[in-house]
């Protein structure tokens, strides 16, 4: 799986302490993407409802230095990551409220396909 700059703000965002599941997707709600939550300004913050305490862990947690060597580890040892927004992010985890914005796999991540033929029967 090829890896792109895009993921480097979704580890910053699964990465940011203090910020868990239903906090990630609330700056998601507001924003869309990780991206624009980490270039969100304060003011934008504020608008969205983030907290005051969760607006100062998000502010303060403005560097992607940690996301960069996290995505070099992964690529360095053969792991593949993907977002709620890949086409073949399990839908069980899709439907749930507090779904991961980023899974770790490890292997060949077309499998993760609805339609990968697994060679296994179930009728037999």
């Amino acid at each position: 799986m090829e890896y792109n700059d895009k993921l480097i703000y979704d580890l910053w965002l699964t990465g940011i302490k203090g910020i868990g599941p239903a906090a990630q997707h609330a700056l998601l709600d507001a924003f869309g993407f990780p991206e624009e939550a980490y270039h969100a300004s304060e003011a934008d913050l504020i608008d969205a409802g983030i907290s005051e305490s969760r607006r100062k862990l998000i502010l303060e947690a403005r560097d992607l230095d940690d996301a960069r060597q996290e995505l070099e580890k992964c690529r360095k040892s053969g792991i593949f990551l993907l977002t709620n927004r890949d086409e073949i992010y399990p839908e069980n985890l899709r439907n749930t409220p507090d779904m991961p914005i980023l899974l770790y796999g490890k292997g060949k991540p077309e499998l993760f396909s609805p339609d990968a033929d697994l060679g296994i029967d179930l009728e037999a």
